[in-house]
């Protein structure tokens, strides 16, 4: 093969490992200060679960930023079933799915219906609440001939 066409080997392959974990460390970061955010705004059993799998995925990063700049290296960074290996793949997957379960839950169908014992619940009367507000607020539009709208407050 000629040797114009190969590929540039790199001179340090631990910089590309390194350049990938701090890409990677700007979403995290988004997701792990939207989660806290929510969770101070809401205080809630969801945002609380969204807060704890964005911290773990960020935990994630941090592991690949510490093998790229090879901290503590009795972690054993890369090594299969080394300490380090297993602490990247639990946060992974515990993170994934702490995250799932928060965001599922946060954003369930409201329920419609009245309660037996309550009458209806915090979320329908919010709901019954914001529609009503709205219709207030909303201008009625009628239709004449000619493509004309008119605009008319209620």
């Amino acid at each position: 093969m000629n040797s114009e066409f190969r590929r540039p080997q790199l001179q340090n392959p631990m910089n590309v490992t390194l350049l990938k974990a701090l890409v990677g460390l700007v979403p995290t970061s988004i997701l792990f200060s939207y989660s806290a955010v929510l969770f101070l705004w809401r205080k809630t059993a969801d945002s609380l679960l969204q807060l704890l799998g964005a911290a773990c995925l960020v935990i994630v990063v941090l592991t690949h930023v510490a093998e790229a700049l090879r901290w503590l290296p009795w972690m054993g960074w890369g090594s299969p079933n080394s300490v380090g290996h297993y602490l990247d793949l639990y946060s992974a997957v515990l993170g994934l799915t702490l995250f799932l379960i928060g965001y599922l839950l946060r954003n369930r169908p409201i329920e419609i219906g009245q309660r037996d014992d309550e009458g209806p619940s915090a979320d329908v009367q919010r709901l019954r609440h914001a529609l009503e507000t709205i219709r207030a607020y909303s201008p009625k539009v009628t239709h004449r001939g000619g493509g004309n709208l008119i605009w008319r407050q209620r």
